[in-house]
């Protein structure tokens, strides 16, 4: 018996950077931007419009820093 692929889902409302890794959803990689962000002056003020993933790309700056995780980014 045929039995379709699972889809990957679009993480609405998902805010945690690892739940939407785990979860196998759609994710756009803004990791190019760290480097922007670090030489940016000493405030840096980040505006988007709501739901644009401001919440999850904190998420992500917070685990791609946290020394805690640096086993785990790499997947």
């Amino acid at each position: 018996m045929y039995e379709r692929p699972k889809r990957k889902r679009i993480p609405y409302g998902m805010m945690n950077f690892i739940d939407v890794r785990e979860s196998n959803c759609y994710y756009v990689d803004k990791t190019v931007f760290i480097p922007m962000i670090e030489d940016a002056n000493k405030y840096f003020f980040y505006i988007r419009p709501r739901r644009f993933g401001k919440s999850l790309t904190v998420s992500m700056l917070r685990h791609y820093y946290d020394v805690r995780d640096k086993d785990n980014f790499e997947k």
